[in-house]
């Protein structure tokens, strides 16, 4: 019988837990089969690979008193039987009954390296996922075991070491899946993995690579990361290096801000990857407390999955870049594919690169089936292209393969996701859009644009808003979207009959912009599609289609240079994000700002157009139009001594313009006498506007000296 005495440290208590008990392999003698447990200790492997025994534990929950074992023959174990066929995945036919394997050694080469070193616990462990048992079980270590079992005394060979996560101390029923959960869970054997996701937050280890669903704040988890949170914060384990844990965190782009920021404030988060929003994350950055890469939306994705993340991973099974995934879905299908919501993003191949699963499915929001379109990612050389030619056309599945072996839990989420309202429009920002439709409309009158113009694919923010909002007002007809995100404005779209139809990774509607969606599914779900990111802004795509591409970033120089990641060179606000995907390889690249941004000690505010960009990320190659609520300028086929007076004649602030003109004019002079007038700079005035930002909280150049 299972017995607990007091907790003999914060971790872990001790407990006299099992028996031994010699068993053919035709079956077991011992009551219910329930669940299981683990080992650890270098004898005790020595006994898995010489000896056919099985685990028994005693134990009490919520279904009666029973036993739980585990067959660890050799076949069991993943080596090769007698017929020379692998036996990796023999365990699952016990899945039924309650247990879930986490982590275990596949090979014999892989239990022969764990024992060397001596790292077993963390590379074998199993999670007990229901009923007053729930858990990881380990062991700390066995004495004379080999010689026990060598002498065959199976019977009553008590396991005074075993330890259990903290969790067991807080006993109580397992979940009972809703009606609304098993009308979504069409794969029954995953209802029986439902848990708690309380239970599972003890199952993270310092260092762990944690992959997530969601992308601009759609279709994340929001329960497990909740809870782990609340694990780490309850127990104080941020207080001690030697229970701290912090984890690499890879999200397709950034997730609502009430889980990662308070990840952030907790400091759960060592490294971070490709794209965040929020203030606490941010601050996070930008104060050296974790380590940010951002990444062109289009290759993350592919990178995870070529291996390129998990180059210095320390533990875990090396063949998987991350130990866990946990993900959103809709609905399971009843091959056990993850129907998502509203976003795709990076969850195919995240689930592709993981070693454990964790799916929450979320019953709040409805199953969204039939919205998708899912492709498997490939490794070159076996890559293949992506047969796309419009926007409509299905190249996948309608949900997310997964290996079934792999799912650990399910969890019934019941969470909105959290996205606020959008940027409201202003004056400048419908200037903006006004200027931009008043060129398209020239191209379409002069023949390089069809009278439907080519697939639009648009950002996010209020200027963003104010020129889908303005298409739905204007003269184009059966207009065509490819594109990363849509907001609310995009429904005003198609509402208007000229949206024929639009494709994305991620819808980011306001909550009332749902409400309205969900209420006309219907009429909307015919007339949109989501992909994953890979796709949606795959290069090969974006240019056969022709896409027009719009864009806000932070700062443009004068000769076309923008800046869309990092303030003052420095100070990283989100990340690259997909701009670059569209704007390197769009028909037409356009970005569009305001001329300035106003700040608390300067009425006109930073000037968005500048001499040099503090730092690039897209250059001058890339972009044919800049365009703000003073004007457009058109770059197309302008060299960079053409480009640098129009940029600042166009676009820039009245109350900039000639100081830029004045910059522009010397740094001429002084580069056509030296023979380097190509692209003209005075280098040691060219950050000039950003020093005095940074010294005097102004932008504005008295003389250029």
């Amino acid at each position: 019988m299972l017995h607990c005495s007091r907790p003999a440290s914060s971790y872990a208590s001790q407990c006299t837990l099992a028996r031994v008990y010699r068993l053919s392999k035709s079956g077991i003698d011992s009551g219910p089969v329930v669940n299981i447990l683990t080992t650890r200790g270098d004898s005790v492997l020595k006994a898995i690979i010489d000896y056919d025994f099985t685990f028994v534990m005693n134990f009490i929950s919520s279904r009666g008193v029973g036993s739980l074992y585990w067959d660890m023959t050799k076949e069991h174990m993943g080596i090769k039987n007698s017929a020379g066929e692998p036996n990796h995945d023999r365990v699952q036919k016990y899945a039924g009954r309650g247990f879930r394997v986490v982590s275990r050694p596949r090979t014999r080469h892989q239990l022969d390296s764990l024992r060397g070193e001596r790292r077993l616990k963390d590379k074998y462990s199993v999670f007990v996922p229901f009923g007053g048992m729930s858990g990881v079980w380990y062991c700390e270590g066995y004495e004379n075991i080999s010689s026990h079992l060598r002498n065959k005394r199976y019977h009553h060979l008590h396991f005074p070491l075993m330890r259990f996560t903290p969790l067991l101390r807080n006993i109580k029923p397992s979940p009972t899946a809703s009606a609304a959960l098993r009308e979504r869970v069409r794969r029954p054997a995953f209802l029986e993995r439902l848990t708690h996701a309380e239970d599972l937050a003890p199952l993270f280890k310092n260092d762990d690579y944690i992959g997530w669903s969601g992308f601009t704040g759609v279709g994340y988890p929001k329960t497990v990361p909740t809870a782990i949170a609340d694990h780490v914060e309850s127990n104080d384990l941020q207080a001690s290096p030697e229970t701290k844990k912090k984890f690499n965190l890879f999200v397709g782009a950034s997730v609502g801000p009430e889980v990662e920021d308070r990840w952030a404030r907790l400091d759960m988060i060592a490294r971070r990857y490709p794209h965040q929003v929020g203030k606490d994350i941010s601050k996070g950055i930008n104060a050296g407390r974790i380590n940010f890469a951002d990444k062109h939306l289009s290759m993350f994705p592919q990178d995870l999955t070529y291996g390129y993340y998990n180059l210095r991973k320390t533990h875990g099974d090396p063949r998987k870049p991350l130990d866990w995934a946990i993900v959103e879905a809709t609905a399971i299908t009843e091959d056990g594919y993850i129907v998502p919501g509203a976003s795709v993003g990076a969850t195919p191949e995240i689930v592709q690169s993981t070693e454990k699963i964790i799916i929450e499915v979320n019953t709040r929001i409805p199953n969204l089936e039939g919205l998708h379109d899912i492709n498997h990612s490939f490794v070159p050389p076996n890559r293949q292209p992506y047969v796309v030619t419009h926007p409509q056309d299905r190249i996948g599945l309608t949900a997310i393969p997964i290996d079934p072996d792999r799912v650990v839990a399910l969890v019934e989420s019941t969470k909105p996701d959290n996205t606020g309202i959008n940027a409201p429009e202003n004056d400048d920002s419908r200037a903006i859009a006004r200027h931009l439709i008043e060129f398209l409309s020239e191209e379409v009158e002069s023949g390089r644009l069809p009278k439907s113009l080519l697939p639009l694919q648009s950002g996010i923010g209020n200027v963003a808003n104010s020129i889908i909002g303005g298409l739905a007002e204007g003269p184009f007809e059966q207009v065509q979207v490819w594109t990363e995100v849509l907001q609310d404005t995009f429904l005003r779209f198609f509402d208007s009959g000229k949206l024929a139809f639009a494709t994305a990774t991620s819808i980011r509607f306001s909550p009332e912009g749902f409400d309205q969606f969900y209420k006309n599914w219907a009429t909307y779900k015919d007339r949109l599609l989501l992909r994953s990111q890979q796709v949606a802004n795959s290069p090969e795509i974006i240019r056969r289609l022709g896409v027009i591409a719009m864009n806000t970033p932070l700062e443009v120089d004068i000769y076309g240079h923008a800046n869309s990641t990092c303030a003052l060179g420095s100070r990283m606000l989100n990340g690259i994000g997909g701009s670059a995907d569209f704007l390197r390889n769009a028909k037409l690249s356009i970005m569009h700002t305001p001329s300035s941004r106003p700040t608390k000690s300067d009425p006109t505010g930073i000037s968005c157009i500048v001499p040099f960009a503090s730092h690039v990320d897209q250059t001058e190659h890339d972009l044919d139009v800049v365009v703000t609520e003073q004007g457009l300028a058109d770059l197309r086929g302008l060299a960079p001594r053409e480009r640098a007076p129009l940029i600042i004649e166009k676009c820039a602030h009245p109350d900039y313009r000639d100081m830029l003109h004045e910059y522009y004019d010397r740094a001429l002079h002084e580069c056509l006498a030296r023979g380097m007038g190509h692209e003209p700079h005075m280098l040691r005035n060219a950050l000039k506007m950003h020093v005095g930002l940074l010294e005097r909280g102004s932008m504005k150049v008295d003389k250029w000296g």
